[in-house]
């Protein structure tokens, strides 16, 4: 059900103009912050990380594609 959730999600939002490899990094990176909060597990999922990356805005989600790919090159 979540799946089907995301994926309609998806198709209303901005977010449906990221790569699927873009979109699968954030929300893994949105997941691991909504642990770090203290969400419950069963809350912890593609269609709320889909809503948080949503939220953020366009902006602030290519500043973190930024960040991170800098990141990986200084490996």
């Amino acid at each position: 059900m979540a799946d089907q959730r995301s994926a309609l999600w998806v198709g209303a939002s901005w977010i449906a103009t990221l790569k699927p490899s873009d979109l699968s990094r954030l929300r893994e990176a949105a997941k691991r912050q909504m642990r770090k909060l203290g969400w419950p597990e069963r809350h912890i999922n593609d269609y709320q990380a889909d809503k948080l990356i949503d939220w953020l805005g366009p902006q602030v989600v290519e500043e973190l594609k930024v960040r991170a790919d800098q990141k990986k090159q200084a490996r």
